[in-house]
């Protein structure tokens, strides 16, 4: 090889590596393309237990009817009664607990729960007795209906549908309740009066959203409503043990906003 194409030849490499240089260099400039870092992982799956609490409001309608009512007792006079209805908006605390499963993003499950009720209704009016007896006396008495629910529990079963960790969902099932039913009659003529607490079942029905804050804590609210069946019950008489029958029924509609951890 002759000193001329020797030249020529060192000449290329030289070449050749500036440009391999000038190459790497500008790639080096050019911003990187890893993916981002520090984005957060959202939180999904629905499988398992949870336990958690709520915090509401309660709307309790009551329906008594007492138009077959005798409060001074057989043979002597038959209150005008009425068939009325009156609501009343009261305080909520519960807890529930519930298990879910999964299928792709279907979920559904079991949740139970227990609320304490504040709030009662009242119902006050004046109704005429009017003999049926000897003495043609006509009286006018005063009566009050109040009904309260103080204590629910229900069993519902859920259906959701996970939307990358919110899920609306519907529920129903089965409420017991502890419910009080009261009726007094006041006149010239005596008192009647009864008191009535009993656990009364009855059916849940509703919907709500629930959304996960994290992979073991959600929020969510909700909204139920409560149906008693209606009760007729014998009350006292003043004048004797034949005082009549009082029927009485109560629904709630329930706004609950709660929080569940997720095992």
């Amino acid at each position: 090889m002759n000193s001329t194409t020797s030249a020529a030849a060192s000449a290329s490499a030289f070449a050749a590596f500036a440009a391999a240089a000038s190459a790497s260099a500008f790639a080096a400039d050019l911003p990187a393309r890893n993916a981002p870092t520090g984005s957060p992982m959202l939180a999904t799956g629905w499988q398992g237990f949870y336990l958690g609490g709520s915090l509401g409001g309660s709307w309790l309608n009551s329906h008594v009817d007492d138009t077959r009512a005798t409060p001074l007792g057989a043979g002597y006079g038959t209150a005008v009664g009425s068939d009325t209805s009156a609501s009343k908006f009261g305080t909520l605390a519960g807890v529930q607990a519930g298990f879910n499963l999964q299928s792709r993003n279907l979920v559904y499950g079991v949740e139970a729960d227990f609320s304490f009720l504040g709030g009662k209704t009242s119902v006050n009016g004046v109704h005429t007795t009017t003999s049926t007896g000897y003495y043609g006396y006509s009286q006018t008495g005063a009566t009050t209906k109040q009904s309260r629910v103080s204590d629910l529990a229900t069993l519902r079963g859920r259906i959701g549908a996970d939307f990358n960790g919110t899920m609306p969902y519907l529920t129903a099932g089965l409420a017991i309740g502890r419910v009080k039913d009261s009726y007094n009659y006041t006149s010239g003529y005596g008192v009647s009066s009864s008191d009535e607490t009993k656990w009364r079942t009855g059916v849940v029905v509703g919907g709500g959203i629930e959304h996960k804050i994290t992979d073991n804590v959600s929020i969510r609210a909700e909204v139920l409503w409560v149906g008693f069946a209606d009760r007729s019950r014998t009350i006292p008489a003043a004048w004797n043990t034949n005082g009549g029958s009082v029927r009485s029924s109560s629904n709630l509609t329930l706004g609950k906003l709660g929080m569940n951890y997720h095992f």
